[in-house]
């Protein structure tokens, strides 16, 4: 594509006498700090200009950015008309508010129509006032070295142990600036790389980074609060010649700063490259380099991504960094809202792969951060009031604030890497992206009873409102018998593409309360991992936990059994032979699971039993029952021990509800076949009451199967050849996996959740054995459809 030349587009928009009057008498130039404007003709009226490309470039670059100014124009009117680039969505406008004018040297800027659009396409009108005898223009807010150390020279550089120290020498000999402030032995270890202008004309990316800085650095709570627990390394004018020089987005690689980091040749990435190496040997870095995106025009937004033309800010990150990216993203919205820059996070995108020639690539390979980004800023919004350069700064104080709560949030020893060996953090309390608000789904709840009567249930949740990698647990307690209930009160939550799965709670013979989770990558990894912790003191809901213990491959969904020899039985579950490939959800494409979390164990996959025979301090191999591959579905199998010394499984398959049999303790089972109990595919419960009943917990009565909805509750008092009763505890759709405990007065509770989805609903049920049989509420205890927990509302 070509420029249309100066004349042919004159003859087309001017008269025939354009130029051929008297010579102007003004003068235009840019020759100052961020200058830019190539003039084609001029006369004593009208100034045809486009930007300066200002390189050697073969092919098209970015030359969106203009600035220029006019000496010795007083008291004259003078149209500018931009010439357009052929490919009007990338290349330079005259937006609908006109230019930002400044009369007072490049110090301040104002907007040429702050109300009111113009209706000049690509061009502007000026009317020179009598003592204007020097007008700079440009499309959006300039911001070069003047601006940088005025701003520099206005802080309080008492605080933080600021410094502005020299990174390297640029190409032409100028000193290039890094900024450097905070606590570098901070108790989190957690380091701030922020960097900027790698692109030279994505100007006002530079005045967020003034406004973040500021905050930091202003005696606020925030900011001593990072002052104190991070340590900050700012690069604000990467391409420091190009800034200075009014240069451009520069495309091809060899021009480019944003795409020098394979083998760099310019000087401030290679100082990048070796300062930051050392800088984050002992941290957990967040590293953001800030960018601006092109201009929307006359308020259309362009959403075309291969156009890069958005009206907000957005973060592009790699999937390493999802997860943390995620909560920073959910954290902009929160302190931004109601802000005039938009963001709102539907624009962030994620990136398959890791271009290491670009800097958010060479940062996630080479630093390990915890989180590493591109972040767009607007350049110059026109849908709307157009922004001031004091609403990117306070945007940029907001950024600083989410940072602030992102650290606040995060453990003590922050998780890294994608093992799951590695011991996955318990978060107390519960940080702002896992509160009730914030959820988006929650299921499979369970729940257990001290000997002193508090309850507690843990439930499965997460962030992205399905399962996948999002997900984690969280575990909330009641000591009035269910009436009211605590919020959660601590959340295990590990960084994708790890989650947490699958959390069981159940208090032992002795006492002692026990919670299980997996742990595990993505969707399943072949191997899993079975965690325990227990609470110091379990009637207290604020007690200490202990640290999670693994303790076998695999995961647990449902409670043990203790057989009447003492020995500890879990139905252990593993998934499938081999590894799935993880999703974040239904909304997100299947991705390849990475070779190193590739595990399998083909002779776990059925139903199996663990045991232990030290009451949990080790747990080991000992049978399973094979459950036919046309079957299988999600085991989910639970186990009891009949009046005869045997043991019966049932669990969860295609059709229903499957059975098996252990003569030996547990050691050999026969194959699972089908149960004479009708049920959905979808978990239920069995277990051994206090008065030798066998209680089962099912959707739908014992004649016929059901859907996920009406929640019963049924008796046996041989061993399951026959049931009575059907209390029915919640007679909605939507209800599934529950789960059930007895104390030692006889009330039993059961838990369920409710559309997990768009409820999001946990709820108990207090009722008695009476209740069951009475096929109704008879008991003075019973008390149906209490809520645990709703997640997506405010509390």
């Amino acid at each position: 594509m070509k420029f249309i030349s100066a004349i042919a587009y004159g003859l087309v928009i001017l008269s025939s006498s354009l130029f051929a009057g008297e010579s102007p008498s003004y003068s235009i130039d840019d020759q100052f700090p961020g200058g830019n404007v190539k003039i084609a003709a001029q006369d004593k009226n009208v100034v045809l200009f486009s930007a300066d490309s200002r390189g050697p470039f073969k092919g098209e670059c970015d030359n969106r950015y203009w600035c220029f100014r006019v000496k010795n124009a007083q008291g004259q009117k003078l149209r500018f008309q931009l010439l357009e680039h052929a490919n009007s969505n990338i290349f330079g406008h005259v937006t609908a508010r006109g230019p930002l004018v400044s009369r007072d040297g490049g110090l301040t800027w104002n907007w040429l129509s702050p109300g009111k659009p113009q209706n000049l396409p690509n061009s502007f009108e000026y009317s020179f006032g009598p003592n204007e005898k020097e007008v700079y223009f440009a499309p959006f807010y300039p911001y070069s070295s003047p601006n940088l150390k005025r701003f520099i020279d206005s802080l309080d550089q008492s605080k933080g142990n600021f410094r502005a120290e020299t990174l390297c020498r640029s190409e032409e000999g100028k000193d290039v600036l890094s900024l450097r402030f905070g606590n570098a032995n901070s108790p989190k270890k957690i380091g701030i790389l922020i960097t900027s202008r790698h692109h030279a004309n994505e100007t006002v990316s530079s005045y967020l980074i003034e406004g973040l800085i500021r905050e930091a650095l202003s005696g606020s709570e925030d900011g001593n609060y990072i002052l104190s627990n991070a340590d900050f390394f700012v690069v604000p004018m990467v391409d420091w010649d190009g800034v200075e020089k009014g240069g451009q987005r520069q495309t091809r690689k060899e021009h480019d700063y944003n795409r020098d980091y394979a083998e760099a040749k310019f000087a401030s990435v290679q100082a990048i490259q070796k300062q930051t190496l050392e800088w984050a040997k002992d941290k957990h870095v967040i590293a953001i380099d800030f960018h601006a995106n092109t201009l929307d025009i006359r308020g259309k937004r362009i959403r075309d991504p291969k156009e890069w033309a958005h009206n907000m800010l957005f973060l592009i990150y790699s999937k390493e960094s999802r997860a943390y990216g995620q909560r920073i993203s959910s954290l902009l919205r929160e302190f931004t809202q109601g802000h005039s820059i938009l963001y709102d996070g539907s624009s962030d995108s994620i990136s398959n792969d890791v271009n290491p020639a670009m800097s958010k690539g060479w940062f996630q390979q080479n630093l390990h951060p915890l989180f590493a980004a591109t972040a767009e800023v607007p350049s110059c919004p026109a849908s709307g009031m157009p922004h001031s350069e004091n609403e990117f700064r306070e945007f940029g104080s907001l950024y600083l604030k989410a940072l602030v709560q992102f650290i606040k949030d995060l453990p003590e020893k922050p998780f890294v890497g994608t093992d799951t060996m590695q011991t996955p953090p318990v978060l107390r309390p519960v940080p702002r992206y896992l509160q009730d608000a914030e959820r988006k789904f929650q299921s499979a709840p369970s729940l257990t009873v001290t000997p002193g009567g508090r309850l507690w249930v843990a439930w499965h949740t997460g962030s992205f409102g399905s399962e996948g990698e999002e997900n984690c647990h969280v575990a909330a307690s009641s000591g009035d018998g269910g009436k009211t209930w605590t919020p959660p009160l601590f959340a295990v939550d590990v960084p994708g593409p790890l989650r947490t799965l699958d959390p069981g709670f159940w208090t032992d013979p002795n006492g002692k309360v026990w919670l299980f989770f997996a742990f595990l990558y993505g969707q399943w990894d072949g191997r899993g991992g079975l965690w325990v912790m227990s609470p110091d003191d379990p009637e207290n809901p604020n007690s200490e936990w202990s640290a999670p213990r693994r303790i076998c491959h695999g995961f647990l969904k449902n409670k043990p059994l203790v057989t009447r020899d003492g020995r500890w039985l879990f139905p252990v579950e593993f998934m499938a032979a081999k590894p799935h490939n993880y999703s974040r959800g239904k909304m997100v494409p299947m991705e390849k699971l990475p070779p190193d979390a590739v595990f399998s164990f083909p002779e776990y996959n059925d139903a199996d039993v663990f045991e232990s025979l030290d009451r949990g301090k080790t747990v080991h191999f000992l049978g399973k029952a094979h459950v036919p591959p046309k079957d299988r579905s999600c085991y989910e199998h639970m186990i009891v021990e009949r009046k005869d010394g045997s043991l019966w499984m049932l669990g969860r398959t295609k059709y229903g509800i499957g059975e098996s049999f252990s003569k030996d303790g547990g050691k050999t089972w026969s194959e699972m076949v089908p149960s004479k109990i009708p049920h959905p595919d979808s978990r239920f419960f069995i277990g051994r009451l206090k008065s030798g009943r066998l209680l089962l917990i099912k959707n739908g009565p014992m004649d016929r199967r059901t859907k996920r909805e009406q929640m019963m509750a049924f008796l046996s008092e041989d061993d399951g050849k026959t049931w009575k009763g059907g209390l029915m505890l919640d007679e909605r759709r939507g209800v599934s996996y529950p789960d059930a405990v007895q104390d030692h007065n006889g009330v039993i509770y059961a838990v369920h959740d409710r559309n997990r989805t768009t409820d999001h609903e946990i709820l108990i049920h207090r009722f008695t054995e009476e209740d069951i049989l009475a096929k109704k509420p008879v008991s003075q205890v019973c008390r149906l459809k209490t809520i645990v927990n709703q997640a997506g509302i405010t509390p």
